[in-house]
């Protein structure tokens, strides 16, 4: 049964923030309300003015799910119509044929979407959730030396570029994360573009990058750094700061933060051994028919990476085990646990299959929406004691919060967004607005002396950078 929707004080911020910006950054912490909250502003809208249909971007999950169902839940939206680009490529055709107010579609459809269009444009407004899916967007407008004719060139992911080439002709933009700079500033760039083509960030990505970054090579030119400069912060913060609205769930709730907590992982001499062989030399060799090798400075560190985890790829991607110290300590973490249920994140194939064997009664989400939706459901119930997830199957649209309120990271991974989301499936504002009184402890396996340190680290850094950006807009 669909409910009335009273837009709480954060919401209505939120709300006039898309009424008085035709095109403008929403940058809010997951469980604030955004999906609703923007509906409801382009419902308000569409009293006065042309604003549907709109199209609307995400993640998979995100498009099949959570927009169709947010209009159901609220007395105010039950009006609208929402269709799904889903399917098969003949099913999305006569979905995009179907009248509708919404039309929902994931990133990786947008070649297929343009296309179909065929150079007509039927959308009002654009919203892109989880905006950071166009963070790699790169182009250029470019002036002929002789006829001064101005050009538009492409670059980066190729559905971002598809979709630049019509972004002008949506009257409305808006785009929607709640990490809207996972890896720093550089992150901007792409998503900003959408607002104002360049205008206050730069008209490319590399007038971006030379006017506030310093670059360092790596061993590559595609593994090259970008450093900002001392004045990058402030200056680039300013200049999306008139489009954007950031709200932070901790200004608004009386919440504690998650309980970060590390548990050393000692791995044996002879582990350490081998670690320190691949650390230093890019080679180890496991038994005369397996050498393992590694390229370049990224994969001796993904290398190092799987190793401290348990297992190693050999050049066949065929997995080589290496020792059990992580499934020990988590066996320990579980049975301390006294029967609570745990939200175990991997990385590694292998070391999903390893957890899985080890403890029967873990589950693994399945990757399908529907299966999704019924273990989620069984999760909740506390119908399963361990959950055993890839962060990036688990990072948007799930709620995970009534089941409980401990996550283990089996592996670390660079990507902050993708750790932060997953927290957030279970985090402190979901169990306050599920009425839950709980600490969010996330536990870290930490294999000592190698790459699992550096890489927490580095993500607890990415995380105050990011707290920074949002800091320097906030509402």
């Amino acid at each position: 049964m669909s409910r009335v929707y009273t837009p709480l004080a954060y919401q209505r911020l939120i709300v006039n923030h898309i009424q008085t910006h035709a095109r403008s950054n929403v940058f809010a912490s997951p469980g604030l309300g955004k999906t609703v909250s923007t509906l409801v502003a382009l419902d308000v809208l569409a009293l006065t003015a042309d604003t549907f249909p709109i199209l609307v971007l995400g993640p998979k999950r995100v498009a099949n799910s959570v927009w169709s169902r947010e209009v159901a839940k609220w007395a105010q939206l039950k009006h609208l119509r929402v269709v799904k680009l889903t399917g098969s490529a003949a099913e999305r055709s006569a979905a995009l044929r179907t009248p509708a107010d919404i039309y929902t579609i994931h990133y990786g459809l947008l070649t297929w979407l343009m296309a179909e269009l065929a150079g007509k444009w039927i959308f009002r407004a654009v919203v892109a959730d989880e905006s950071t899916r166009l963070k790699s967007h790169r182009c250029s407008y470019r002036k002929h030396r002789t006829s001064g004719k101005v050009s538009f060139h492409e670059g980066g992911s190729v559905n971002a570029a598809a979709l630049a080439r019509v972004a002008h002709r949506a009257p409305r933009w808006i785009n929607l994360t709640g990490t809207p700079a996972p890896n720093g500033l550089k992150d901007l760039w792409g998503q900003h573009w959408f607002i104002d083509y360049g205008a206050q960030l730069g008209h490319s990505y590399d007038s971006f990058t030379r006017r506030w970054f310093m670059q360092r090579r790596g061993t590559s030119a595609e593994q090259s750094v970008f450093d900002p400069l001392p004045h990058a912060h402030d200056e680039i913060t300013s200049r999306i700061a008139p489009t954007t609205i950031s709200l932070n769930a901790y200004d608004w709730f009386d919440c504690e933060r998650p309980r970060e907590v590390i548990l050393a992982v000692a791995l044996s001499d002879k582990v350490m051994k081998q670690y320190r062989k691949l650390h230093n030399e890019a080679v180890l060799q496991l038994s005369e028919e397996v050498t393992i090798t590694a390229v370049n400075a990224g994969v001796i560190t993904n290398k190092c990476l799987q190793l401290a985890s348990g297992h190693l790829f050999d050049e066949n991607r065929v997995a080589h085990h290496i020792h059990d110290e992580k499934l020990d300590a988590l066996e320990s973490l579980y049975e301390s646990q006294c029967g609570a249920p745990l939200l175990v994140g991997y990385s590694f194939t292998p070391d999903r299959d390893a957890i899985l064997k080890r403890f029967p009664q873990a589950e693994l989400l399945p990757s399908e929406d529907k299966a999704q939706a019924e273990v989620e459901d069984r999760w909740n119930r506390g119908l399963i004691p361990m959950l055993v997830v890839h962060p990036a199957s688990a990072g948007h649209g799930l709620n995970l919060q009534y089941g409980g309120c401990d996550l283990c990271f089996y592996s670390q991974t660079w990507d902050l967004e993708l750790r932060e989301q997953l927290i957030e499936r279970i985090g402190p504002v979901r169990q306050m607005q599920a009425g839950l009184n709980r600490v969010v402890n996330v536990y870290n396996l930490i294999a000592e002396r190698t790459f699992d340190k550096v890489v927490f680290d580095r993500s607890l850094s990415k995380a105050t950078v990011q707290q920074a950006i949002m800091e320097a807009v906030r509402a």
